[in-house]
């Protein structure tokens, strides 16, 4: 860990306010106290599993919709005895600078868990909010996120990403005060948070059950050290590698180089870890400065597609390289095996109409022009990908000319 260099920390200047709340369902417990068995032995459950299951969606509906009903009618003072999250989120009202900013400058983003208590919790949480005029709230479900051996890693993983696309974008925002209230929701959520608001927000709020004072925690001027985590040209290429490729074997990567905590071998399977998760958003700065090498050897950029690249701007150069991340990814768990390519929908991938030959488009994202990359199979189940262009058709016409 080493000190931050990112934005300067404080009130001056701070015009909006980004508040990540953890929800859990102390709002059910304490509208339904004689339920608590009830609540505990469904606490777990997927929306999908109690949706299978009439009297269990029954039973839960019912303590949903009384708490729903109790809040709604709830002023500030009651609304804090119901639940755990809305008690932190309104005494900072009262903290002073930042926070008598106007309800209109806030934004609310509650994380909660895959299950169907957690939902409907975060979902009624949000009500009472939008009531007391915070109208910008957003409601962020953590997939995979429950206690679960089969996908609680997962679910993990997805709750880093969730906080490095939600949380790290505002570092380089002075106006922003970025808040984790970490009252709320299973302590594993809770905990995982308070590692997360320790790299990208300004500061950590929480209270204590039966508690009025609100316990503030200033951020860490501290940051992930990429330098020492991930050295090397090769372990950044396996962490990019990684990144993409969720259950390849261990054999199809080499990890020299770059730090265990990155990632984890299960049953010779290899995959990114929840700290990996947090080590690549650094290093995807890089994606917006220069045309990556391929993470697969299956696939080449040619000279023809790296000279297209030269003047475009930075968003659309990190849009290249996320969508050859996302074929070199395809073309390895397809073992080369180019004819199930066509199956990679988030690339609109497909065969061109052309007479002789064979070429492939597929889109590169969409960032005010309509870039598509060209590329041809090549021997032993390889990829080249040879230009970047804008009109589709002409190139088309173009390449077929060339090839007739």
């Amino acid at each position: 860990m080493t000190k931050t260099a990112g934005k300067e920390r404080g009130v001056p200047g701070v015009t909006h306010l980004a508040i990540f709340t953890s929800c859990g369902t102390s709002l059910l417990t304490n509208t339904s106290p004689n339920d608590r068995d009830l609540l505990n032995n469904y606490a777990n459950m997927t929306e999908k599993e109690v949706e299978t299951d009439s009297q269990i969606k029954d039973q839960l509906s019912r303590l949903v919709h009384s708490a729903t009903e109790k809040l709604k009618a709830a002023d500030k003072a009651e609304a804090r005895k119901l639940s755990a999250e809305i008690n932190t989120l309104s005494r900072l009202e009262n903290q002073g600078k930042p926070y008598d900013l106007s309800p209109k400058n806030w934004t609310h983003y509650l994380l909660h868990s895959d299950t169907y208590l957690g939902k409907k919790t975060a979902y009624c949480i949000e009500e009472w909010l939008r009531l007391q005029e915070y109208c910008d709230v957003q409601v962020v479900p953590i997939k995979d996120l429950r206690i679960d051996k089969d996908c609680f890693r997962q679910g993990l993983g997805n709750l880093a990403r969730v906080c490095v696309e939600t949380m790290q974008p505002y570092q380089n925002d002075p106006t922003t005060h970025v808040v984790c209230n970490v009252t709320g929701g299973f302590k594993v959520l809770e905990s995982f948070l308070q590692i997360a608001a320790m790299l990208y927000a300004d500061e950590s709020v929480y209270t204590f059950q039966g508690v009025d004072e609100l316990i503030r925690v200033p951020r860490l001027p501290v940051e992930l050290n990429l330098e020492k985590a991930v050295p090397t040209d090769k372990a950044k290429m396996a962490l990019r590698q990684l990144k993409r490729r969720d259950t390849a074997s261990i054999n199809e990567f080499d990890l020299e180089g770059l730090a265990d905590l990155a990632y984890e071998v299960v049953d010779n399977i290899v995959s990114i870890t929840p700290w990996g998760e947090f080590l690549f958003a650094p290093l995807k700065e890089e994606y917006s400065k220069n045309l990556l090498d391929p993470i697969s050897q299956r696939l080449e950029l040619m000279e023809s597609f790296k000279n297209d690249c030269k003047a475009i701007d930075a968003n659309t150069k990190r849009l290249v390289n996320e969508a050859i991340d996302r074929l070199s990814s395809a073309i390895d768990d397809c073992k080369g095996d180019l004819s199930q390519l066509s199956n990679l929908n988030s690339l609109d991938l497909k065969q061109c109409k052309v007479k002789t030959g064979t070429l492939w488009e597929f889109d590169i994202g969409a960032s005010g022009k309509p870039y598509r990359g060209f590329g041809v199979p090549a021997s032993g189940g390889r990829f080249n990908v040879e230009h970047l262009g804008q009109h589709a058709d002409r190139h088309i016409s173009e390449w077929a000319a060339s090839h007739g």
